[in-house]
């Protein structure tokens, strides 16, 4: 599985106990925090991502399920720092 592959790649070269995930994100968001300017961004930039790939894959419904869990993999794994710098693809 290819967007597995990607996954563990990046969780090998990051400090897992420094990443900042879009989920945790949201979670701060929810609550009532403040998002800086590069954290909005990566928001915004990580939901658009994820709507134009699953729009384009939702006719093949296994190709849509497979892109639905690899995004939720990736928001709850990656550091939006680097969804920004396009250190994973997205």
């Amino acid at each position: 599985m290819e967007h597995k592959e990607r996954i563990e790649t990046y969780l090998s070269e990051v400090d897992s106990s420094k990443v900042v995930s879009i989920s945790d994100l949201e979670s701060k968001e929810f609550d009532g925090s403040p998002l800086d300017s590069d954290e909005k961004l990566a928001l915004e930039k990580f939901y658009k991502a994820r709507i134009k790939k699953l729009k384009k894959k939702q006719d093949q419904e296994d190709s849509f399920h497979q892109r639905f869990e690899y995004y939720r993999a990736i928001s709850n794994l990656v550091d939006y720092r680097d969804i920004l710098k396009d250190k994973i693809l997205i």
